[in-house]
């Protein structure tokens, strides 16, 4: 699992974002974009700073979770 994720590198955050992308496309609601959102910032983050694999989930865990509420506050 860890050389797929290797091989994919930096990019396996903007594909998590693209597929999270098309299932809110797909499914009725406005929760998976957010998550997209998230994953697409891990993305960016991941391309500037070296971070850690446990870091990079543990990131996207928080983003998700601050995405996820302030999204159902302004809704």
């Amino acid at each position: 699992m860890e050389t797929v994720l290797s091989e994919v590198g930096e990019w396996m955050w903007w594909i998590v974002a693209a597929i999270l992308g098309i299932v809110e496309l797909i499914v009725p609601g406005v929760f998976f974009v957010w998550l997209a959102v998230a994953a697409a910032i891990v993305g960016v983050l991941v391309m500037i700073l070296p971070i850690p694999l446990l870091g990079q989930i543990a990131l996207f865990a928080v983003l998700s979770v601050i995405a996820v509420w302030a999204s159902r506050r302004w809704f």
